[in-house]
């Protein structure tokens, strides 16, 4: 009950004051453009005001926050439209695993990510946490699983149905031309999904009532390009706002392709001067419908073997072909593993859109931010850089838009309004934490906004809130919380503010307080007003 109540204070402190960021550059996804020498003004979750830096200082009040960002650029959040996690929730996704990738994401400014097919009873749960920002995750925004019956023998959906039989659960479903629509759709809403993802093993004639009903009942429908025996055609007519896997609007499935390849097929271009894709992609334009590409996927699996490099060679050419029509594409990466050393496979998938396809830096940015937004069903809140928008930000020392490799670069991410914690800075002259004899012991922490050296403005109240929240940061990184503190010396440049301090201070606690000391300190880095540091058992 403490840890609950110390995590809700903890959020409510996290969503308190305004930010301003300003000289930077904002890359304006929704027209291609960028718009230099610009002020951001965030307020709580949202984007308040954008005003060209010589109307700023007369706009904004000299009270808020403020961040010098001269020579940075700001992109909406990027957005990780296929991922899957809590697929096998007893093994490689277990919730450590899980947690691992989520801050991975966020920490290299992807703010939401769409789950094509896990446990929901654990994606549910995480969703939770990642909104009230009690865990470093992205936002998660995932799907119900929907499949003919011959489908539910896949070891993926036993592991994620485990406890009951596959294809039974409002999550992992087994449709036939006799299943009620409106309690799928109604099951698929109650386990919280935001849309449903068509998978396979499923005739034409069956999509259609099942895509009214969702649309009716205003839930997301995802397909698989593919589902065979249904074509990518039967999907779209049938009102799909999302197809994922490029390689498959050829219109010819998996199991096809595999055929020709045993029957001495080695050109991908046969198959694609036989393809009828070209009233497909025109569909799509005429509907609206997203490509969620998938590049990396099948670049990976391309390293395999020829076969697998074909349908990479298939992917390319398809989305180089729906690109050059028009139709919106995101970006997915379905890639189950990666090397957390390394940089997200999503940053790989932009890169792929820039050098295979041929979208310019600025394109594959818009792919992975409003496009993304607009195939989750959030593009009226999310995915652009505007006035009363959600301030999912990813911010950068180099210009993304001249060179998608200067994704590198990235320095700080905002999500829901508030600098994201990253970790120690570079260069610092001392470590965050350091273990010993079964202690955590702290480094000293001040009320400056996460990955810079600028002081809150308001006050000792702000600067102590602020200074509690960066130690919250720091026991976060080992799974701890406050109230595994065991002392803390807090240090005052001015000791007339003890009593607001404190006011602030035993917030973040329970009934059981840490020991602490409290003294002057004349001198404090960064001119601040208050320093903290403690120790914490392990």
């Amino acid at each position: 009950m403490i840890k609950a109540l110390v995590l809700m204070l903890m959020v409510t402190a996290v969503h308190a004051g305004d930010l301003v960021l300003e000289h930077v550059s904002v890359v304006d996804v929704g027209n291609l453009t960028v718009n230099h020498e610009q002020t951001v003004w965030i307020s709580g979750q949202q984007i308040k005001a954008i005003y060209p830096d010589h109307k700023a200082r007369k706009s904004i009040p000299n009270d808020i926050t403020r961040l010098d960002f001269s020579g940075k650029f700001v992109t909406p959040g990027l957005i990780d439209a296929h991922v899957h996690h809590a697929t096998d929730p007893e093994h490689h996704d277990n919730r450590s695993r899980t947690m691992q990738f989520y801050q991975h994401y966020v920490r290299h400014g992807i703010t939401a990510v769409r789950d094509m097919g896990g446990d929901a009873r654990l994606l549910m749960g995480y969703k939770r946490e990642a909104l009230l920002d009690n865990i470093q995750a992205p936002d998660i925004y995932y799907s119900a699983i929907i499949a003919g019956p011959e489908f539910f023998t896949d070891p993926r959906t036993v592991a994620s149905s485990k406890g009951h039989q596959s294809g039974t659960v409002p999550w992992i479903r087994a449709i036939t031309h006799d299943s009620d629509w409106t309690q799928i759709i109604q099951q698929a809403q109650g386990i919280g999904a935001t849309g449903i993802k068509i998978y396979r093993e499923l005739p034409g004639d069956i999509l259609e009532p099942l895509v009214n009903e969702a649309h009716k009942q205003g839930i997301q429908v995802w397909s698989h390009t593919y589902i065979y025996p249904a074509t990518p055609l039967d999907a779209i007519n049938a009102g799909v706002q999302v197809v994922s896997h490029a390689d498959g609007l050829v219109g010819t499935s998996k199991r096809d392709v595999t055929a020709w390849f045993e029957q001495g097929g080695r050109d991908f271009q046969e198959i694609l001067a036989n393809a009828d894709h070209h009233q497909v992609m025109t569909q799509m334009l005429d509907q609206d419908v997203i490509l969620d590409a998938t590049l990396v996927i099948f670049e990976q699996l391309g390293q395999q073997s020829e076969l697998t490099q074909i349908r990479y060679e298939l992917a390319k050419a398809m989305t180089k072909a729906a690109h050059q029509k028009g139709i919106k594409i995101t970006t997915g990466t379905d890639f189950p593993v990666q090397d957390l050393a390394d940089e997200p496979m999503l940053y790989r998938e932009l890169k792929l859109l820039v050098e295979d396809v041929g979208m310019q830096p600025i394109e594959a940015i818009q792919a992975a931010t409003w496009h993304a937004a607009l195939a989750l069903g959030i593009g009226d809140t999310h995915g652009q850089i505007t006035v009363g928008r959600q301030a999912n930000l990813a911010v950068f020392d180099q210009d993304p838009t001249a060179n998608i490799s200067h994704l590198s670069s990235l320095s700080h991410v905002l999500k829901n309004g508030q600098m994201v914690y990253r970790g120690m800075p570079p260069g610092l002259p001392f470590s965050a934490a350091r273990k010993s004899g079964g202690q955590l012991w702290l480094s000293g922490q001040l009320g400056n906004v996460p990955g810079t050296k600028t002081l809150v403005a308001g006050g000792i109240k702000a600067e102590m809130q602020q200074t509690m929240i960066n130690i919250g940061h720091v026991l976060q990184e080992q799974q701890l919380d406050f109230d595994d503190l065991l002392q803390c010396t807090l240090m005052l440049a001015d000791m007339n503010e003890w009593g607001q301090a404190n006011e602030v201070y035993r917030t973040f606690f329970g009934q059981t307080l840490p020991a602490r000391s409290a003294f002057a300190a004349a001198g404090l880095a960064l001119g601040a007003r208050v320093e903290l540091t403690c120790v914490a058992q392990l």
